[in-house]
């Protein structure tokens, strides 16, 4: 499951990067119609698509996706989005990309509560969200 920087409901928000990933055979459930802004998204289109792909997989034209192997990304928005579910019992691991709270105290009840692999991607020193991982989950270097 992916969500989109902004919470965007566009499909197609960041298919260059979506597109790169599904090369290697992976199943990506973006929210939003292709080419459509002005929606946006919530966590519940997250829970929506883990429930298709629970009740679609290997049956029928899906008979070849694995339902056990679910995982939830996102960028931005779409990240604290993907961290909401990471406690969910689908998701076997999460992906964070330029994404984190300016609020410490309710980024800590998130994560803090994560028994799963999840990685984080930050933007480097332009990225505001940059500093407010480092202080909290101590998962910077200065390099």
């Amino acid at each position: 499951m992916w969500g989109n920087p902004g919470c965007f409901a566009s499909g197609d928000y960041s298919r260059e990067f979506l597109g790169e990933v599904a090369s290697y055979g992976v199943i990506l459930i973006a929210p939003g119609n292709i080419g459509e802004f002005g929606s946006f998204t919530d966590v519940t289109w997250i829970r929506e698509s883990m429930d298709w792909v629970s009740a679609n997989a290997g049956r029928g034209n899906y008979a070849h996706v694995d339902g056990s192997r679910m995982a939830a990304w996102g960028r931005s928005c779409g990240g604290i989005e993907a961290l909401m579910v990471a406690r969910d019992s689908r998701i076997g691991h999460v992906g964070i990309f330029n994404a984190g709270s300016t609020d410490e105290a309710s980024s800590r009840s998130v994560v803090g509560r994560i028994t799963k692999p999840v990685f984080y991607f930050m933007g480097g020193p332009a990225d505001f969200t940059l500093s407010y991982v480092c202080s909290q989950y101590r998962a910077c270097t200065n390099e």
